[in-house]
């Protein structure tokens, strides 16, 4: 408390004491001394005169209060003025992207005094945000229930940029918003529709004649479905991690044995990518990525020509009879002049006085031959005896028998 005392001549207006309290505080504490308009004594001050003060402006202090009078007619009372300060207080809330390190935002809010509420709500800021692309990570700023306090009143909210998978099973749209609540916002590459992060890939081997004509029922077929994804930054519209594709693998396919052809060659259609052998026709085993493609392989087969057929070799254990030991067999059996054939069923001799047989000759077929003489005791112009001749014709017969059987026996020794 600040006082001041007037003292007051004869010749004067009577004694009057201005007294006047200037209290400045914060915490009981005196912030500044005592400014105030007082009697002029060279112009004879007079109790009809008027008295005023006005507070003064202190760094970091606010004004917060006013006790008595600030202005007032002398009087014989005394008068005292309390002007009441408290600290000034600041208050600002951050938004921070984690992502990057960057301050989105700093609202700072108006000084106040300690203990007044902060009228103030981050709601509307984070949904911003998040319609942006933004996903809220913390923030320790609670609408509505917030204070100055004496300090540094300062709050966080911090973000990261949020991520939107792209798969088969959840593709992009391509040139729609990222954020559907952002319509003028990042939109989805044209690499992230559905058709995009699917890839099939086939491998055909037909086994054809030299005219097309397939020779199996159904050719060799591989059939392999790869598929790609990536990740979107939510807030850029840029890749975070670009499409990466999975691996597929062909297996080995062997040419089959078809009988009576062989492999001439092999013919592809479309980029190679697997070992073939040109030979045997057969496919390799190999690794398929996205960016191999469509391919046909066409085995080729010609017919084997036919092989010489091998002479049949002579038995050994069969004999051959030389040609000049073999006994001739004519068509037409050979037959002794003048002789008579008989039908076995008919016994009977031919009667013909004028037929003579020769001695020594014989009929040689397939069948039963029977050689017929004349039926006589004395044969025709010889004079000799029936028997007797009969004898010499048996004579004959046994000779070219002998013959016969030699030459049998000579023909199964060669």
């Amino acid at each position: 408390m600040l006082e001041q005392n007037f003292n007051i001549s004869s010749n004067r207006p009577a004694s009057l004491e201005v007294k006047k309290d200037v209290n400045v505080t914060l915490h009981y504490a005196k912030l500044a001394d005592l400014e105030v308009d007082y009697v002029n004594e060279a112009k004879y001050w007079t109790p009809a005169g008027e008295w005023t003060t006005k507070p003064k402006d202190i760094d970091g202090y606010t004004l917060v209060n006013v006790k008595g009078a600030e202005h007032g007619k002398f009087t014989v009372f005394n008068y005292i003025t309390t002007y009441v300060y408290a600290k000034k207080v600041n208050c600002s809330v951050v938004y921070i992207d984690d992502t990057t390190g960057q301050t989105l935002k700093n609202d700072s809010l108006a000084e106040a005094k300690i203990n007044d509420q902060i009228s103030y709500t981050t709601a509307d800021k984070i949904k911003y945000l998040e319609d942006k692309g933004y996903k809220l990570v913390s923030n320790d700023f609670k609408d509505g229930k917030e204070i100055y306090k004496d300090g540094a009143n300062k709050f966080e909210v911090h973000f990261v940029h949020g991520t939107r998978p792209v798969t088969p099973d959840n593709p992009g749209k391509p040139g729609e918003p990222i954020n559907p609540d952002d319509p003028n916002g990042h939109k989805f590459p044209k690499e992230s529709g559905k058709t995009d992060l699917t890839k099939t890939i086939t491998r055909v081997v037909n086994y054809v004649d030299e005219n097309g004509k397939s020779l199996v029922d159904h050719p060799a077929s591989e059939t392999i479905t790869l598929s790609g994804q990536g990740v979107l930054d939510k807030v850029t519209g840029k890749w975070i991690m670009p499409i990466t594709w999975n691996q597929g693998s062909f297996t080995e396919i062997n040419t089959p044995e078809i009988p009576n052809y062989h492999v001439t060659g092999v013919t592809t259609d479309g980029k190679i990518y697997y070992s073939v052998d040109q030979k045997a026709g057969n496919v390799g085993k190999t690794t398929v990525t996205h960016e191999k493609g469509n391919t046909v392989v066409t085995v080729p087969f010609s017919k084997n020509s036919k092989p010489e057929q091998p002479t049949t070799p002579v038995n050994p254990t069969t004999p051959v009879v030389p040609e000049e030991n073999v006994t001739p067999h004519p068509e037409t059996p050979a037959t002794p002049e003048n002789a008579e054939v008989k039908n076995e069923k008919d016994p009977s001799p031919v009667n013909d006085e004028n037929v003579k047989p020769k001695a020594n000759k014989f009929v040689q077929t397939s069948t039963k031959v029977v050689v017929s003489t004349k039926a006589a005791n004395e044969l025709p112009q010889t004079g000799e005896n029936s028997d007797d001749a009969l004898a010499n014709l048996g004579l004959a017969l046994i000779s070219s028998i002998s013959l016969i059987g030699l030459a049998g026996v000579k023909k199964r020794k060669n």
